[in-house]
Formats: C-alpha cells, sequence, structure tokens
C-alpha cells in the first residue's frame, strides 16, 4: 500500500488552516484523486473519505 502523510499549515480552527496530503516522494498528491481506493487486490479493505 502506498505511504502518505499530512502536512499542516495555519492555525488550527481558523480561517488559514490547512492541511495537505503528501505522497511517499514528498510530492503534493490530492486526497480526492491520488489516494487508491482498494488496499489490494487479493485484500478486502478500501480506503473511505468523507465529504463535508
Amino acid at each position: 500500500m502506498a505511504q502518505c502523510s499530512t502536512e499542516q499549515r495555519g492555525r488550527p480552527h481558523s480561517p488559514e488552516y490547512r492541511l495537505y496530503f503528501k505522497n511517499a516522494e514528498g510530492k503534493y498528491i490530492s486526497p480526492f484523486h491520488d489516494i487508491p481506493l482498494l488496499a489490494g487486490s487479493k485484500e478486502r479493505m478500501s480506503a473511505q473519505g468523507l465529504f463535508v
């Protein structure tokens, strides 16, 4: 499974707060497009996104 991390910018609970996702290479990625839905073809795990 691909590894990803997050980077926080700004003060939490403020309008300036942002959360960015990075892949294992340190490149910024989109949590809506670049994180795989399935963990693997033989595993029955999936990623879930909550859109508010």
